[in-house]
């Protein structure tokens, strides 16, 4: 399998899953569709997205390791842990996304994320101590604190929005608008993506783990298969509109079914590249936190940006911070762990 074997390509793998995990429900927003419609075919594009990648950067490179080698060698339950993340994940992200539908993606992203960090960050710290902790209490506050300050602000413009529309005599109703169902769609997705992220840290073990490859490969497994099941509640109880049967997937339009497809194949790029990131088999790989907490943030960005400076904004900033990453990379120097197994490398 192909692996980053410099800081700087795991610096630029960590960018680029930042960059896809920020720009992925844009595919969404394009599609013009149902979001349970559009779950079908994103669970299509990472399928397809995963059989490639397994089968040729997981199965290529100079050790001759290929992906059917790790899942045979892997321990039963590192490849439970990964199937585990991958069904958490995917209720998580389908929760966000209902979040995204009822009160927008500017509330529904920061919450989600922000949460999600939170929880993975501490659960990484209570399995594997390291760093400062006030600094991770300290961060962990305030990610916390701008959610809340999300949700007010969110409240707050729903309110002056219902108050403008109730003056021009185009409000539906005198009720005002509540954001009780998106923040609780959107705090239980994050908790649900945050508690993935160690089983993926599990999955990969350094002594009976399987590889990055192997990893998003039982990860969209675990995926497809809760698509299966939840999806279907989600067309019978949905979290907006009139239920739907399955045949109105067909009835969509071709641009619709691609638009989902790329969403998947970008959202498992982002993953795979945080995975090969932070695998411990390069030898070079950072603190996993510190790499979920990065593509984490690319939502949360996307999130504060599009609402000001549109997709155009949104695109100019990640290609800014690409560049000044680019840079950065030639000056830096990450200390690498001792005792990683060099002899772990020579047997994969």
């Amino acid at each position: 399998m192909i692996l980053p074997h410099s800081e700087t390509a795991v610096l630029l793998l960590i960018v680029l899953g930042f960059l896809c995990w920020g720009s992925w429900v844009n595919a969404f927003k394009l599609a013009g569709t149902r979001f349970e419609l559009f779950y079908y075919d994103f669970t299509l594009g990472a399928l397809l997205a995963v059989g490639i990648s397994a089968y040729t950067a997981g199965s290529m490179g100079f050790d001759g390791f290929t992906v059917t080698d790790d899942l045979l060698n892997a321990g039963r339950h590192q490849v439970l842990y990964g199937v585990l993340a991958g069904a958490l994940l995917n209720f998580g992200n389908m929760l966000m996304m209902a979040a995204v539908v009822v009160a927008g993606m500017v509330m529904a992203f920061p919450v989600s994320f922000g949460i999600a960090l939170v929880v993975s960050g501490g659960l990484s710290y209570i399995g594997n101590p390291s760093g400062h902790a006030a600094l991770l209490l300290l961060g962990c506050a305030l990610l916390t604190g701008a959610a809340v300050v999300d949700c007010v602000a969110h409240r707050r413009m729903a309110v002056l929005r219902h108050e403008a529309l109730a003056k021009a005599g185009k409000a539906k109703s005198t009720r005002r608008p509540t954001a009780a169902k998106g923040l609780a769609l959107a705090v239980v997705g994050g908790l649900l993506m945050g508690t993935a992220y160690p089983l993926l840290a599990n999955a990969q073990d350094i002594n009976t783990g399987l590889g990055p490859y192997s990893v998003g490969l039982v990860v969209v497994l675990g995926l497809f298969a809760t698509t299966v099941v939840l999806n279907l509640f989600f067309l019978n109880l949905p979290v907006v509109g009139e239920p739907l049967e399955l045949t109105a997937f067909f009835q969509i339009s071709i641009s619709q079914h691609l638009m989902g497809i790329l969403g998947g194949v970008v959202w498992f790029a982002g993953m795979l590249a945080g995975l090969v990131a932070v695998s411990p088999r390069t030898g070079l790989h950072p603190d996993p936190a510190l790499d979920y907490g990065l593509l984490q943030g690319g939502p949360v960005l996307a999130a504060l940006i599009l609402p000001f400076w549109g997709i155009a904004g949104v695109v100019i900033t990640y290609g800014a911070l690409y560049y000044f990453a680019a840079v950065l990379t030639l000056f830096i120097h990450v200390d690498q762990p001792k005792g990683v197994a060099a002899a772990t490398l020579a047997t994969h």
